[in-house]
């Protein structure tokens, strides 16, 4: 199919008896497929009824709101909050911890000044102050640094933004612009003080320009902030492990075969820290 256009690629697939695209959102080339006249109106037609037909019969347009009353009481049910609160701390991955800089115990707290900051593509200084804010309430032990020159550490949140894996712009792992990360200051503020890296792995990412030089590096997915907090402060002891392998580098991501899981990938596919530790599936260290 790679000669195909992405219109004839559609025509192709519904004349196989395909009736759903997921995950393509934009449905501008499909219109242009039935347009240009590569697929029917009729044809259209005909998946939609498949699709439709299997929605209501499943209920979804019909009373979507089950006991609507309760809603208020369940969402905020104290215990069912804990339990969340709970997985979001088992979520957290510690990936590299050296000369055990956490967990921030008491007496190291005392002491430090913490800068932080937040990377991603948009409202990363409103998302920064947000950090702060939550910081300052949850745990005001912690003594936050205004500005990197009167910090003694820095706590930085690495937040790329997904680039779509689509026919012309493939799915793009890296740290950049494109995905929001201005690698050259996170490597400056890790050159100025000891820095925790916490970077958000909605991808595996290609770490290798960042990682380096942290002092400690997490993984995490979407973790509510006060959740964090007290894994780096040790009232949780990080459980949590790699669900995917991360990519050495680019090149070794080129060569390698895209329909084959990391795990399974040939040796020298997954990214080794400073330490020589290899990020593959079901990696993650603990406190002990």
């Amino acid at each position: 199919m790679e000669t195909l256009t992405p219109e004839e690629r559609y025509a192709k697939a519904l004349g196989t008896g395909v009736n759903m695209f997921s995950d393509e959102a934009d449905p501008a080339t499909l219109i242009r497929t039935v347009q240009e006249g590569y697929v029917s109106e009729e044809r259209l037609d005909e998946s939609v009824t498949y699709l439709l037909t299997e929605m209501m019969e499943l209920g979804l347009f019909e009373n979507p709101y089950v006991e609507a009353d309760r809603a208020p009481a369940i969402t905020k049910d104290v215990k069912s909050q804990e339990q969340a609160d709970e997985a979001h701390r088992k979520s957290v991955v510690l990936l590299r911890n050296d000369e055990r800089m956490l967990p921030l115990e008491d007496e190291k707290v005392r002491s430090m000044k913490l800068y932080v900051e937040v990377f991603q593509k948009t409202d990363a200084k409103k998302s920064t102050e947000e950090v702060r804010e939550t910081i300052k309430r949850h745990d005001p032990e912690i003594g936050l640094a205004d500005d990197l020159m009167e910090a003694t550490h820095a706590l930085l949140f690495i937040s790329p933004m997904p680039v779509p894996d689509r026919p012309d712009e493939p799915l793009s792992v890296d740290l950049d612009d494109a995905t929001g990360i201005d690698t050259e200051r996170v490597r400056m503020i890790e050159g100025k003080v000891p820095t925790i890296l916490a970077v958000n792995m909605t991808n595996p990412w290609l770490i290798g320009g960042i990682e380096p030089d942290a002092q400690a590096v997490l993984a995490t997915f979407g973790v509510k902030h006060e959740a964090f907090i007290d894994v780096l402060r040790g009232r949780h002891n990080p459980s949590g492990k790699l669900p995917f392998t991360l990519p050495a580098d680019r090149e070794t991501l080129d060569r390698s075969p895209g329909d084959i899981p990391g795990h399974a990938q040939r040796a020298g596919y997954a990214y080794r820290d400073k330490n020589g530790n290899e990020y593959g599936f079901g990696y993650g260290r603990s406190y002990d």
